[in-house]
């Protein structure tokens, strides 16, 4: 993070531009070799400061900042001060190295804008590498401390033009540090002159469009770079070669040109080295799973810092994607065979441009990575494709069977007999099944979409892509939709055929009318025994989908809640995490289910009415559709309404779910002080009365919505009845006509768009609701070591832990409480089989060392390691097959004493393991006591148990594990004197092969440790054992024991 507080002020005077006149190696030089020193450096300000410039003009080299760093350099004399002056030109010698052989190299990286403040990219590592290029090219000494000499002096220049970085995402300025050899003498020899210059340029994204495909053209007629040249350094002579095969490749109709190597003499392969100027990436499935290829740093390969970044990325994401990532060589000819065997997944570049990242963060990929193979978004477009040409086929279908009734007119009217043209209603029913297999081909496309197109961060998108692995079942209960509501469209049409039978005079017979009425009488039964049929079956099909979904997402989300860190449930409450996962997931549930049964159906029976309107009636129809842009409008209005309310009411529950969960596992706490159920009431009833105001505004907002789209709905429906009813007088339209009309927009239409706008609220709501459930969800741990291997690749064998300990200068302060250091560089260390008492007042840091050990916490500073290594870089699992601990108040499990026990160790162990572990933990005699022995259930928190009970059923289950190393947090302290000592001879016994450290307030637990670290203000006062600390006259550990001995109720308080 760059920072204002270094900024200095600058008083000296430079010119805007300086000419270059080298020197020769022959002149006598002063035998003094000046570094780079930022203290000299010489400003200049520019006359006056630019405004940034608008952000659709933003390109490198378009625009330029004010101000320019410039350093000059001298084989001999060695660095000229650092001068920041105004931006201008720089004047080159026509003899100059750089003009006449190319000798310049450059870097480019950018820094952006955060909300706390302007951060760069990796601006150290690009440093190293432009020192690098420089050496390779001859043209200057430049030693680690001129480097970060330089960071310092670009870090300036960039706070010195700060106004000039873009805020808005995706924008950042671009810096780009350039050294070039400026000796005025023609020859072939490095340059003993060379100067460094610095500019900066506000730009846009490299590639506005995003990810996209390419076409690569792979020829083995030119080659980027061989093997000894300077192919991994950034040198302008890299460059100058790529264009023209680059251009050739362009020519031909490809994106980019894919360099090739020979791997062999025979030439019968070629490695495949960059794209480009882009490192390259290959993604394809093996025997082994899923390998994500780029080839390793040689002199072929330029060692990219955005490689780099993108390494990071996909190594941090191995053992969760079960992913493997590799350096090594790959040829064009493997890469052919996987794509021909469909194993080739994607293969993608990396450029400066394409990753926006934080020092020392994780980074994110961006827009620079270009896909080439994406199969799911060629299926999408087959599904799209096919759904387009099946609709047409089914309306057309729809508008071109019909039959002829004889003419009616109304009494009085005169004219011509006409031929009225009526629907018949078996072809709807066959035009809209027809439709069913389109209804999967529509849900296989949408699932596509979600996953290819939609971003991570849209509800919609995250809902279906929750839904996807439940698409046979979606499918099924889609298909059963499509089938009930073409259905129920029928229905309508049916009855206004039987009115038309009955009400129209025709010159049918009693007879055939009477037959005519059967036939349509049960037509319309059997419409209705369908519709029911595929009811119960989307009911059923999506009912089970949700249950599945729901199970999936509630394992998912507690399984990631269970893998962060510690100091996460230093600041979330559990009672706000068991709401997210009863509560908010429930709510996801109604939304996968019931709310989206209701909007395909709504959709179907809305689209499919609409169609049979305007055959019916196209003025009719467009008078009834009228409303609909002035409800869309109301719905979106509604939707941005409701959605932020809902967010909030979600929290005020979450925290009454806290606040019940607390007060209920404390009731014995809550019971003994007085008045203290009315507290917990008035707790309880704040959130509460929270939520309720919060639900009433959504039920008056919902009320108030439902009121403006139901009045839409019966203005427009009184217009078609008065509008209607005037077309049957004049003889233009059958009574029945005129009913089915009003059926098709009643039920169909009106019913539904009033369940749609239920279903937009509800999906409101539901989009609110479960934010939190899937940033949970998404969540990493602050630590990696939760699931990755350690850094050399070999996972830490338990069989050879030692137990060795070691605390070196470490310091720690709680995320919570940031600005407290509770240690302040503590070094000390355990040796295997010692016991090691931390003693000292409350507050010291003792428990906190044991939090560090278990890795609850990572050191702010310093490193705690195990037999050498530090544990930031061991598994948990590892850490904790080593590692036991009992704590001062021990958790037991609601669940048998059989079954606690077990839980401290990861593989199945035998009753007889465990009546081991309770004998020599002191409390066999008492579980043998009780009815149901070992299978007696402890209650929540082991209520059932008393405090000593508790402790020694922990104590049993950390030996249980058999780990090298124990931590008692003062194990022993809620035992009575008796069962103390037999607990205490038993550790003893343990202790002797493990190592040992204990958290003690009493004398008898201390003064058989090997060695007593006694701790001040987060310090290590004084360290030895307990009789050496003793002998010391003025000893604060003396004191305390002391005390102890004069009479004092406790050790330490």
């Amino acid at each position: 993070m760059l920072s204002r507080s270094g900024r200095r002020l600058f008083n000296a005077a430079a010119s805007s531009s300086s000419s270059i006149t080298g020197g020769s190696s022959a002149v006598a030089r002063p035998p003094t070799h000046h570094r780079i020193d930022p203290a000299s450096i010489e400003f200049t300000s520019a006359p006056r400061l630019s405004v940034r410039p608008p952000l659709d003009t933003l390109e490198f080299g378009k625009k330029f900042s004010d101000h320019m760093l410039e350093i000059d350099y001298n084989m001999v004399t060695g660095w000229a001060k650092p001068r920041i002056m105004p931006m201008g030109d720089i004047k080159v010698h026509p003899a100059s190295h750089v003009l006449h052989y190319a000798v310049q190299c450059f870097e480019g990286t950018k820094v952006y804008r955060v909300p706390d403040g302007v951060r760069e990219f990796r601006l150290s590592s690009n440093i190293a590498r432009f020192a690098n290029s420089i050496r390779r090219s001859a043209m200057a000494d430049l030693t680690k401390e001129d480097e970060k000499a330089l960071y310092e002096l670009i870090r300036e220049l960039v706070l010195i033009d700060e106004h000039m970085i873009p805020s808005e995402p995706g924008y950042s300025l671009y810096l780009r540090p350039t050294c070039i050899g400026t000796q005025a003498t023609l020859g072939v020899f490095p340059p003993t002159d060379a100067k460094i210059f610095v500019i900066s340029s506000p730009v846009g994204p490299y590639y506005k469009s995003g990810f996209k495909p390419v076409s690569l053209m792979a020829s083995t007629k030119s080659v980027r770079a061989w093997p000894g040249s300077t192919g991994a350094q950034k040198v302008g002579s890299n460059y100058g070669p790529t264009l023209l095969p680059l251009r050739e490749a362009v020519e031909q109709g490809y994106s980019q040109i894919l360099w090739l190597l020979p791997t062999d003499a025979s030439a019968e392969d070629y490695f495949v080295t960059e794209v480009g100027t882009m490192n390259l990436f290959v993604a394809l499935r093996n025997s082994e799973g899923i390998e994500v290829v780029t080839p390793p740093l040689s002199d072929v390969i330029l060692p990219g810092i955005t490689r780099d970044s993108a390494l990071q990325v996909l190594k941090a994401e191995e053992a969760r994607h079960k992913l493997k990532v590799s350096e090594r060589d790959i040829t064009i000819n493997e890469i052919l065979w996987a794509y021909e065997a469909g194993n080739l997944l994607e293969i993608f570049g990396s450029s400066g441009g394409g990753l926006a990242v934080e020092e020392a963060a994780q980074p994110q990929v961006g827009s620079a990575c270009e896909v080439l193979f994406d199969r799911a978004r060629t299926v999408t477009v087959i599904c799209l494709i096919t759904t387009c040409l099946l609709a047409t086929v089914a309306l057309w279908r729809v508008r071109s069977l019909h039959f002829e009734v004889p003419a009616y007119r109304s009494p009085g009217t005169a004219g011509d007999d006409e031929d009225f043209t009526i629907l018949k209603p078996d072809i709807i029913i066959y035009s809209t099944i027809a439709v069913i297999g389109l209804a999967a081909l529509t849900i296989a496309g949408f699932v596509f979409i979600a996953k290819c197109l939609l971003p991570s961060s849209s509800g919609v998108g995250r809902f279906i892509r929750v839904a996807s692995p439940e698409i046979i079942l979606y499918s099924c209960g889609m298909a059963c939709l499509y089938a009930a509501a073409a259905t129920n469209l029928a229905m309508p049409r049916l009855f206004g055929a039987i009115i038309n039978l009955v009400s129209v005079p025709s010159a049918m017979t009693p007879l055939e009318k009477r037959a005519r009425l059967n036939r349509e009488a049960l037509e319309l039964l059997v419409c209705l025994v369908l519709s029911n049929l595929f009811s119960g079956g989307r009911a059923a099909s999506l009912s089970a989908a949700g249950e599945r979904i729901v199970a999936r997402l509630r394992k998912e989300l507690f399984s990631n809640l269970l893998r962060q860190e510690v100091a996460m449930y230093d600041e979330i409450k559990s009672g706000e995490l068991t709401s997210r996962l009863s509560n908010d997931v429930t709510t996801l549930q109604d939304a996968l289910t019931v709310n989206l049964s209701v909007g395909v159906r709504s959709v179907a029976s809305v689209i499919g009415g609409t169609i049979i309107l305007f055959i019916i009636s196209t003025r009719l129809a467009l008078m009834m559709l009228s409303v609909i842009p002035l409800a869309a409008i109301a719905t979106m209005c509604y939707a941005r309404f409701v959605g932020q309310l809902s967010k909030d009411y979600q929290k005020e529950l979450a925290s009454s779910t806290e606040v019940a969960t607390e007060a209920l596992s404390s009731i014995r706490v809550v019971k003994t002080f007085p008045k203290g159920e009315a507290k917990a009431e008035t707790r309880y009833a704040l959130h509460i009365d929270r939520s309720y105001a919060i639900g009433l505004r959504k039920s008056f907002g919902f009320g108030g919505f439902s009121w403006i789209v139901g009045m839409l709905i019966f203005i427009s429906m009184t217009a078609v009845v008065w509008y209607g009813a005037g077309l049957v007088l004049s003889g233009e339209m059958l009574p029945g006509t005129l009913m089915s009309f009003l059926f098709y927009t009643l039920g169909s239409i009106g019913g539904s768009v009033a369940g749609l706008s239920e279903v937009v609220s509800k999906l409101a709501e539901t989009v609110g609701a479960t934010a939190k459930v899937f940033e949970y969800i998404d969540r990493e741990p602050q630590h990696a070591a939760a699931t990755a291997e350690i850094s050399d690749g070999v996972e830490y064998q338990p069989l050879l832990c030692s137990g060795r300990l070691n605390f070196t200068e470490v310091r720690f302060a709680y995320p919570t409480r940031g600005d407290i250091e509770v240690l302040k560089g503590i070094t000390f260390a355990v040796e295997p089989g010692q016991t090691v008492a931390l003693v000292g007042h409350s507050g010291v840091g003792k428990s906190t060392c044991i939090s560090l050990i278990l890795r609850f916490y990572d050191p702010t500073a310093g490193v705690i390691a195990l037999d050498g290594r530090s544990l930031a870089t061991l598994k948990d699992d590892c850490l904790r097959r080593n590692v036991s601990s009992v704590a001062q108040e021990p958790v037991l499990f609601s669940t048998s004493i059989m079954d606690n026990i077990k839980y401290g160790s990861d593989r199945d162990i035998t009753q007889e393991e465990v009546e081991s572990a309770a004998r020599a933990a002191n409390c066999h005699h008492f579980i043998s006591t009780f009815p149901e022995g070992y299978d007696t259930l402890v209650g929540e928190r082991g209520v059932q148990l008393s405090g000593g009970q508790k402790q020694r059923v922990a104590i049993a289950r950390s030996m249980v594990a058999s780990p090298k190393i124990l931590l008692l947090d003062e194990a022993t302290s809620a035992l009575d004197a008796e069962n103390e000592r037999k607990v205490q001879e038993a550790l003893e016994e343990l202790s002797s092969s493990r190592t040992t450290i204990v958290v003690a307030h009493r004398l008898s637990t201390v003064q058989n440790a090997d060695v007593v670290i006694y701790m001040e203000d987060g310090r290590v006062a004084e360290r030895g054992s307990h009789h050496q600390l003793l002998a010391l006259k003025d000893g604060k550990y003396a004191a305390l024991v002391r005390q102890q001995l004069h009479g004092s109720a406790s050790f330490l308080e």
